[in-house]
């Protein structure tokens, strides 16, 4: 399949009307990539017009989704420090800290580097070229956008020529990747002996859509999938807790139950070919992941924890132990 994309003219916004249809209307065939004209690492992604972080109602259908998905397109939303080499990104991260701003980039003691972030941060190009041939193979048109400094078709065209398909590790692909449930899940993730995708539970269930449906206006396709983050983001954390409170949770320092974070082999995960990435989600797996030979190590607090000493568990708190304890076991696993 042809990957297309059309170039947003000057000026444009997601907030803007379509330019490329008669009434200036989005439907959901239309997405977009811009890249934000501020000097920030932050990856955001939503529709313009959507009902950020409001409750989810329980048993909520259809109808109530689509009204919370927001007029525009689909946008995927990088900042310009996405665009950083790896020695700018550490000077941005040193600017950030100075300011006092949490950064989650120190790794665990004991952790093998490649294996915990990549020989690189993956760049903005892969994840162009990723999110294009996504979109293009789930039916649709991306809208390109960069600031007026940059020449966004020069830069479309160099990334889906020079990155390959996620077939193959990549050099910026980690080796070790999470996905977070809360207990009760775990226990049902054991005995069925794999993840499931929100849709899957859906069907299967009737279980509620997942959080990023409603808050992101994300695609439905989305939900077909198991969504994999590398170690240490913090976002497996707060899906676990957006699920406690029934809506979305980003503060790293709001008390929750942690549940299990699990790591998988990623580049087994590759090179079995059940690898996606959507430019956004850096590895996904359609439909379901089985647990055996990808589950690689499954902590929780009894692991982290075992006296119970600690009173109450944040995102951040949990985030770190879980890392540095699995940092301290994974040394000796095999090349995938």
């Amino acid at each position: 399949m042809k990957t297309a994309y059309l170039i947003a003219p000057p000026g444009w916004t997601p907030e803007s009307p379509n330019p490329f249809t008669t009434d200036g209307s989005y439907g959901s065939e239309w997405s977009c990539f811009h890249l934000r004209d501020e000097d920030d690492s932050n990856i955001i992604n939503g529709r313009p017009g959507g009902e950020f972080c409001a409750p989810v109602p329980e048993n909520a259908d259809e109808s109530v989704l689509e009204k919370r998905r927001g007029t525009g397109p689909y946008c995927f939303l990088p900042g310009r420090g996405v665009l950083a080499s790896e020695a700018r990104y550490a000077e941005l991260l040193a600017a950030e800290l100075v300011r006092g701003h949490r950064v989650y980039m120190p790794l665990p003691l004991g952790a093998d580097r490649d294996a915990f972030i990549g020989r690189r941060f993956t760049s903005i190009e892969t994840r162009l070229a990723d999110f294009l041939r996504y979109e293009s193979s789930h039916g649709r048109k991306v809208i390109v956008s960069f600031p007026p400094d940059m020449d966004s078709d020069a830069i479309a065209r160099n990334a889906l020529a020079s990155t390959p398909e996620n077939r193959t590790v990549r050099p910026d692909d980690p080796r070790w990747w999470v996905h977070s449930t809360p207990l009760e899940s775990w226990e049902k993730i054991k005995d069925c002996g794999e993840l499931r995708s929100f849709a899957r539970m859906r069907r299967e269930k009737g279980s509620p859509m997942g959080i990023g449906l409603f808050v992101f206006g994300e695609p439905a396709d989305y939900a077909e999938y198991v969504m994999l983050a590398w170690t240490l983001a913090i976002g497996p954390e707060h899906v676990v807790s957006s699920q406690q409170k029934g809506h979305l949770i980003t503060e790293e320092d709001t008390p929750y139950t942690p549940g299990v974070r699990m790591y998988f082999d990623g580049h087994r995960i590759i090179r079995n070919g059940l690898a996606v990435s959507d430019g956004l989600h850096l590895l996904k797996v359609r439909d379901r992941l089985p647990l055996d030979p990808y589950l690689v190590m499954a902590v929780s607090v009894k692991d982290v924890d075992p006296r119970g000493d600690v009173e109450v568990w944040t995102p951040w708190t949990f985030l770190n132990r879980a890392n540095e304890y699995f940092a301290a076991r994974a040394v000796g696993f095999p090349a995938a």
